[in-house]
């Protein structure tokens, strides 16, 4: 991979990481149209930690707010809204675990990333 298809796969990731659909998908999809081979996961997981870390940036005023929240008593205390964050996060560690081998495998594969479940 060159540095323009590095280029190329950093823009398609920050451009769909806010949609309500996979970028890693689109990433996938991505690199099978640009007729990409890249070995492992790593190149993903930098692109990945690239966007958390533009996340938390953007975000992080919120995020001082909610840490500052948890110590506070009464009406501004954020404990309820972050109690129910973990709720919602509940769901998707359990996917996880049940089926590591999708998780693991399947997710990277154009198939899979073309259908709405992987077979």
């Amino acid at each position: 991979m060159n540095v323009f298809e590095a280029v190329v796969l950093g823009l398609v990731q920050g451009f769909t990481e806010f949609f309500p659909v996979s970028s890693s998908g689109h990433l996938v999809m991505t690199e099978s149209v640009l007729g990409l081979r890249i070995p492992g996961v790593s190149f993903d997981i930098v692109l990945h930690v690239a966007t958390l870390l533009s996340v938390l940036l953007v975000y992080r005023a919120r995020i001082a707010e909610l840490v500052r929240g948890l110590f506070r008593r009464g009406e501004g205390s954020t404990i309820p809204y972050i109690g129910k964050l973990v709720l919602a996060t509940i769901p998707a560690a359990i996917s996880g675990r049940a089926l590591p081998g999708l998780v693991r495998g399947e997710v990277s594969t154009i198939r899979c990333s073309r259908a709405r479940w992987c077979s």
